[in-house]
């Protein structure tokens, strides 16, 4: 099968997204006056046969310099509290790479997780960017592990499920590249997680399977639309040959009425992917009463595969609301789009593969368990979060469900959408990522409900903090502009220092 073309991916997904313009600006941030510490640093800077003078400019030599001298005691506290804070990272910590230089954890730096992940039914894997290379090469190697050691059966990716699904039952005539191509977003498309895929394909071949799936309900392939086309052969096999067409040709409509996407739908836009959905909706409700009519022969004509029926069915209704979807405005896309996803998550894990333990891999905002409590500087403006997928999640799982969130303090990463490097970092003073730097490892992992002696330098993780990420419109990583209480967004976090961007195919 030939790889359809996927859409351009921002975590919302569709090319609607309302890109910041520039910076966005840092509002709300408490400053000091620092006019003595100030004056006390300009003196320290100049000589001493200068610094008389300085009295006739009006600054007050000796008020500047028991200034400095106080300026000098508060860097001595900092310091040594920054070292205090740094050893309790390092006690409390799991470092994935022992010299701090190898990129790629190794196997038996897993070992530590072992007593944390063992017993949970859902293990989740974020990232507050999507193009960060060494974000995809530590998930993949912590995923073989969750697999080989804890009995971790089924990938789920924030991706079409009718994609995954396709990817995964035809994947006998697919290399690892087709399949990754075919089933994930572009975003993901790399060589870090090229190696997922042909470990997926190995681990096929054996009595332990890696399932792919996928939860989203977007189009991101023409995989989807051969997969149904299959199931409607066995139902009506005209209608079958001419589904793919004029999937195709629904997509691309939709994505003709969208328009560039660069702001949020006005009237006419939002008239225009209304007719959209009105000419292709029935189409789809058409094939979904055509499947549902010939059940029977559908699920016979995929034998040991009887989810697959349910996937078209999903995928069918998914296509009327992604056109739905277009049309809302940016905070209520992500959570109209994010409680379908909710929705398609709990039935894989409860009707399509009942009992298997399960790893989701998607964006840290649609993981993390009370997204709505958190606060988002969007266009100069703190707003509130949104009602996630891992917050509705949260309500079901409870604490068999455990999320990790994915931070950096500096490096590279691709732009969504153009994929060109921006650089970022070191994360400002203030910033999670700073704390977390404290530590010296180069990368590690932080359970952060394991029981510790109250600490004041334990506090951190029930307090609100800032860190970074790309929020709901912008196409690249900005400091601080997140405000959460990690323990109640995350269960466990994994740091990097330092990262790089995704390896491309073919560079």
């Amino acid at each position: 099968m030939k790889n359809g073309t996927g859409s351009e991916q921002k975590r919302k997904g569709n090319k609607r997204a309302n890109r910041a313009n520039g910076r966005p600006k840092s509002a709300g941030f408490a400053r000091r006056a620092a006019w003595p510490l100030a004056a006390a640093l300009l003196l320290a800077a100049v000589p001493q046969a200068y610094a008389a003078p300085a009295e006739a400019n009006g600054i007050d030599a000796a008020a500047a310099a028991n200034a400095l001298k106080q300026a000098d005691g508060t860097q001595k506290s900092r310091a040594e509290a920054e070292l205090r804070q740094a050893e309790w990272l390092r006690d409390h910590s799991h470092p994935l790479e022992s010299d701090g230089k190898t990129k790629t954890p190794s196997r038996g730096e897993f070992e530590s997780l072992k007593p944390i992940l063992g017993d949970k039914h859902a293990v989740a894997l974020g990232e507050n960017f999507h193009q960060i290379g060494d974000y995809s090469r530590i998930k993949v190697e912590l995923i073989k592990y969750l697999h080989e050691e804890l009995g971790y059966d089924v990938i789920a990716f924030e991706s079409g499920m009718g994609e995954a699904a396709a990817a995964w039952t035809f994947r006998d005539g697919l290399d690892a590249k087709q399949m990754m191509q075919g089933s994930i977003f572009p975003i993901w498309h790399s060589e870090e997680t090229l190696e997922l895929f042909d470990y997926i394909r190995e681990q096929a071949k054996t009595d332990h399977p890696l399932i792919l799936a996928g939860y989203d309900m977007q189009f991101s392939s023409i995989y989807s639309s051969q997969l149904t086309a299959q199931l409607l052969k066995a139902a009506d096999p005209k209608a079958a040959e001419s589904f793919v067409q004029n999937d195709l040709q629904a997509m691309t409509d939709l994505y003709a009425a969208a328009g560039d996407g660069e702001s949020a739908p006005d009237a006419k836009t939002k008239a225009a992917l209304a007719a959209v959905e009105n000419k292709y909706a029935p189409q789809y409700n058409k094939a979904a009463a055509l499947l549902k009519r010939h059940e029977a022969a559908v699920r016979a004509s995929v034998p040991g595969q009887p989810e697959l029926y349910d996937i078209a069915l999903r995928t069918l209704s998914d296509r009327i609301a992604f056109m739905r979807m277009m049309r809302m405005d940016v905070k209520e896309s992500y959570e109209y789009r994010d409680r379908l996803m909710a929705e398609n998550a709990q039935w894989l894990m409860d009707e399509a593969y009942p009992g298997k333990k399960t790893i989701l891999w998607a964006h840290n905002d649609h993981l993390a368990k009370k997204g709505s409590a958190m606060s988002l500087l969007e266009g100069g403006e703190w707003i509130s979060g949104f009602k996630g997928m891992g917050e509705r999640l949260h309500e079901k799982l409870g604490d068999s469900l455990y999320v990790i969130g994915f931070y950096a303090n500096r490096g590279t990463g691709l732009s969504i959408g153009t994929d060109k490097p921006f650089e970022f970092g070191p994360m400002p003073p203030g910033s999670l990522e700073h704390l977390l730097s404290m530590s010296g490892y180069g990368r590690f992992f932080l359970d952060l409900n394991a029981p510790r002696p109250e600490s004041p330098l334990a506090a951190w993780v029930d307090e609100p903090v800032y860190a970074g990420e790309d929020g709901m419109t912008s196409a690249r990583i900005w400091p601080m502009n997140m405000r959460f209480v990690p323990r109640e967004q995350y269960d466990g976090l994994i740091f990097a220092d330092a990262v790089a961007p995704p390896i491309r195919l073919g560079k």
